[in-house]
């Protein structure tokens, strides 16, 4: 199979028509799920016309000779009253505007002459207040489905009387960590052992999404244990991530056991480093993603596939948190067939500097690191000064 770069494997992503059914849950907790239907506003905003200073509200025709006080309003005030020549009301910010006025003159630029008059002391001014419908008609569309909804949206279906809305269910995403040679955090690891970190930070990257993952345990490299336990995964779950299962060596048998339970490979490299071994396979609308063994190859892997890929179940069209920054420093490599995800940080100026580590398992060489910057293929040198992409974290 031909070895893709990046791009190729998202549009790969794009083609997988399936998405996850919707539910409706409580508007408190609608934060940070991906809406599943269109909003529509049912009023106008503001809802009348609203005073939007402190201030009288008045005809504009009037204001060049003293006005007559006739009464006040308050925001929230049912209070009527209709403004005739020489008159005006004493209004606050967000009061609607009483009848036949068509501005308000801010309090600043009034004089008051005795209990019931006032005069107005400024050259021109504004209207000073917010039509009717000026923010929102209603009928309009607010929000549309795929959006992942954050705080201002959630104010948003508040305002248009939304107490429950429609978002589109999480995966089911089960995490499995494939290897002989791996033991759990709690467990003390032999000479020939180590201590399983991917499972751990791949929970973790799922929490930070909102979904609560599933975490299978250690799997032996056994064949037939491998194949038993896909199998059942596969079939509780919408995606099962593997780390551990994406190279093609002697004793790596998750590709084979895919193969035996006919699962179509959509893609077994990418032109990628750190990550390079990375399979994606599909079947009846259940997903696997093989992910390298290698820890910082397995937080790199979820950041810019394995993330946009359940966004895209959701309905949601993710975009990286990319920006573009300074180069401090100047960097070169050997070779140029790979993107390069290179973790970095931000010195005080704000521009970036590579973190030194000596590879794709020093997990702890990058736990200070701030993002990833891209080392484009092609490319043997990037100079101090630069501009580069980078990755956030």
């Amino acid at each position: 199979m031909a070895i893709l770069n990046y791009h190729e494997a998202l549009e790969i992503f794009t083609t997988i028509p399936y998405r996850l059914p919707s539910e409706k849950v409580k508007l408190t907790d609608a934060w940070n799920r991906v809406l599943a239907e269109e909003v529509r506003s049912d009023l106008n905003m503001p809802p009348f016309d609203k005073s939007a200073m402190d201030g009288y509200a008045c005809r504009r025709s009037d204001i060049t000779q003293p006005l007559t006080v006739i009464g006040t309003l308050f925001a929230g005030s049912s209070e009527k009253f209709r403004i005739g020549p020489g008159e005006c009301v004493k209004i606050m910010t967000g009061a609607p505007l009483p009848e036949g006025a068509d501005t308000v003159i801010v309090v600043e630029h009034t004089e008051t002459l005795g209990d019931t008059h006032v005069r107005f002391t400024g050259e021109k001014t504004k209207s000073n207040f917010c039509p009717m419908g000026e923010d929102v008609k209603v009928g309009d569309v607010l929000l549309r489905p795929g959006l992942l909804l954050k705080a201002s949206h959630i104010a948003v279906l508040a305002s248009v009387g939304y107490n429950e809305v429609m978002v589109s269910c999480k995966p089911r995403v089960a995490v499995i960590s494939t290897g002989t040679e791996l033991v759990e955090p709690h467990q003390k690891p032999s000479e020939v052992q180590i201590r399983n970190s991917n499972a751990y930070n791949l929970l973790a990257q799922l929490q930070e999404m909102g979904i609560q993952g599933n975490y299978i345990g250690i799997l032996d490299d056994r064949r037939e244990l491998i194949r038993e336990t896909l199998e059942k995964t596969l079939a509780a779950h919408d995606m099962v991530l593997v780390s551990g299962g994406a190279s093609f060596s002697e004793y790596d048998f998750v590709p084979v056991a895919l193969k035996e339970l006919g699962v179509k490979s959509h893609f077994e490299y990418l032109a990628i480093q750190p990550g390079r071994p990375v399979s994606f396979s599909s079947k009846d609308n259940k997903f696997v993603l093989g992910l390298a063994g290698n820890p910082v190859s397995t937080v790199v892997q979820f950041q810019i596939l394995a993330k946009p890929f359940l966004y895209h179940l959701m309905g949601h069209a993710y975009r990286q948190p990319m920006q573009t920054a300074i180069l401090s420093e100047t960097i070169s490599r050997k070779r140029t067939d790979r993107l390069q995800f290179f973790p970095i940080t931000f010195d005080s100026q704000g521009q970036v500097q590579e973190v030194k580590f000596n590879g794709s398992a020093h997990i702890a060489g990058i736990s200070h690191a701030e993002g990833f910057g891209l080392f484009p293929r092609h490319c043997n040198e990037l100079k101090a000064g630069d501009p580069i992409e980078v990755l956030r974290m």
